[in-house]
């Protein structure tokens, strides 16, 4: 069995995202040990592991925490989203292509009505890609949009 690799971590960057938090806070939140979080308070030095699990619930990306990115708003979505977590960023692509394929399926399910015409029309939003899908959407509800304004259907404040 290999031996573990342990980062070194910028431990004043840690300690302010803390924010004052007690070793046992920390560890309940993390699902880390206390031992382990001791040893990365003292040692300024923390497996993979235990980045991912402060990342994830301190909602910091590991490499504010290295010091590999000076900005303290990289998230760790924002982290992941880069590929840097490849387990992660696998889980989160699949997650995101599992909704965009629900979400076709829904807007597939639906008949939609052109604004200004007499028919409703059924459209396979199954069979279009992403990017497709969603410029239809946006010219059916431009379509709608113009078609309201040309047609006076919105109240006017203030007047009897």
């Amino acid at each position: 069995m290999g031996a573990k690799t342990k980062k070194e971590i910028n431990t004043e960057r840690l300690e302010e995202v803390l924010n004052g938090m007690s070793t046992y806070a920390v560890s309940k939140l993390t699902g880390l040990s206390q031992t382990e979080v001791h040893r990365i308070r003292d040692d300024g030095m923390a497996s993979d592991k235990s980045l991912k699990a402060l990342g994830i619930k301190l909602n910091i990306s590991p490499r504010y925490l290295t010091g590999e990115t000076d900005n303290r708003n990289e998230t760790y979505r924002d982290y992941i989203q880069h590929g840097l977590d490849y387990e992660a960023f696998s889980k989160y692509a699949d997650e995101q292509e599992q909704m965009k394929t629900i979400i076709l399926r829904y807007l597939s399910s639906r008949s939609y009505r052109i604004p200004g015409a007499n028919t409703v029309r059924h459209i396979d939003f199954e069979n279009l890609g992403w990017d497709q899908a969603a410029e239809l959407l946006s010219r059916i509800q431009h379509t709608a949009w113009v078609y309201a304004m040309e047609n006076d259907y919105f109240d006017k404040e203030g007047e009897e």
